[in-house]
């Protein structure tokens, strides 16, 4: 009797010392974010914050401090703001413009014990990954809906910058307003620049003076989504639900779930198994949504696109899929041929059916 409790007593203490053991490697987990813009943008940057905002409510999370208005593609800032969330002792760091990849390479080479994440970017290391959502998945789907709501079958898109992210996201929608509308076409129209609401603003009105009966864009603002509600115009957001800036017009919106990631990255580092992956996330993960639907939305509209949802988590459909032309009529996909995940990250021209203005 006395071995068992003798027996006992040394399980419990070393049950007692695994624990102690255990608490002492998942210490909370401090996760730094380096912002391109102002939290304030209504855009991309308040897309990360969210998802931020939503993180520290986590009991995994210590703190998770920020720095915004970094600028882009100025080695020395963009280092010295990393090297800042390195001082303030976080375990991750999460660099959420592409315009930061390389000094995010950098100063993951630096600080081996800190783990980076880079969004948007290619770029790996032992101690950095990299992340990203297919909103091209959402795009395709506001394109069905622009489509079908457009009653001259002109279209107008104000597009940001000439990368193959952009050119993804038009192309998808531009496949998407075809696939309800054959006979369709999408005028596009380019700002330069991610952020610039006067810009867009100008060239959203130049759209509808064209005779567009449908507005959507790719900008980190409003803009656009306002000057459609000035003229009763239907519109779709992007980044995040612009409902509030357009109640009139707004029928949804394409916007990012940053919160998977964080919550996934996050985790990994708490348990002790972060490694540097290279996500590419979609419907299936719930990294990219549609905005709650507006009354504009037909019933018959909401349920198909319903339904096209359900095929993309399940990866029954896929946006591009041939044939598909580009815009001077030479074969992209032949039919049923599918684009490769290394095409649509070097996507550099745009689909058939697009006027540039």
């Amino acid at each position: 009797m006395k071995n068992l409790r003798l027996c006992f007593r040394l399980y419990a203490l070393c049950v007692l010392l695994l624990l102690c053991c255990c608490d002492s490697v998942r210490e909370p987990v401090k996760a730094g974010f380096l912002y391109l813009n102002t939290v304030g943008d209504v855009g991309w940057t308040f897309s990360h914050e969210q998802a931020r905002q939503q993180l520290i409510k986590d009991d995994c999370i210590s703190a998770a401090p920020y720095l915004e208005l970094v600028v882009p593609f100025d080695n020395d800032s963009v280092a010295a703001s990393l090297e800042q969330l390195v001082q303030q002792d976080c375990d991750i760091i999460f660099s959420t413009s592409f315009d930061f990849m390389d000094q995010t390479g950098e100063v993951a080479q630096a600080h081996q014990d800190v783990c980076f994440m880079h969004c948007a970017g290619y770029k790996t290391a032992e101690n950095m990954g990299n992340y990203f959502g297919r909103m091209y998945q959402a795009d395709y789907l506001i394109g069905l809906m622009a489509g079908e709501v457009s009653r001259s079958g002109s279209v107008g898109y104000v597009a940001p910058v000439r990368i193959p992210e952009v050119y993804r996201g038009i192309n998808a929608f531009t496949l998407g307003v075809r696939e309800q509308n054959p006979h369709a076409r999408v005028y596009l129209a380019w700002v330069g620049d991610w952020y610039d609401p006067p810009e867009a603003s100008r060239l959203a009105e130049e759209l509808v003076a064209a005779g567009v009966d449908v507005l959507a864009h790719g900008q980190d603002s409003p803009a656009v989504n306002q000057v459609a509600e000035k003229h009763a115009v239907p519109s779709f957001g992007y980044n995040t639900d612009m409902y509030a800036y357009a109640p009139n017009s707004h029928l949804t919106a394409a916007v990012w779930n940053w919160a998977v990631f964080y919550s996934h990255y996050c985790k990994m580092v708490y348990d002790g198994q972060w490694q540097p992956e290279e996500a590419w996330w979609g419907f299936e993960r719930d990294a990219v949504r549609l905005a709650p639907f507006s009354s504009l939305v037909p019933e018959d509209l909401a349920g198909l696109v319903e339904g096209r949802i359900g095929a993309l988590k399940e990866a029954e459909h896929s946006v591009f899929t041939g044939p598909i032309y580009d815009n001077e009529g030479l074969l992209q996909y032949s039919e049923d041929e599918h684009a490769t995940d290394e095409e649509l990250l070097g996507m550099d021209y745009l689909v058939q059916g697009i006027t540039e203005l």
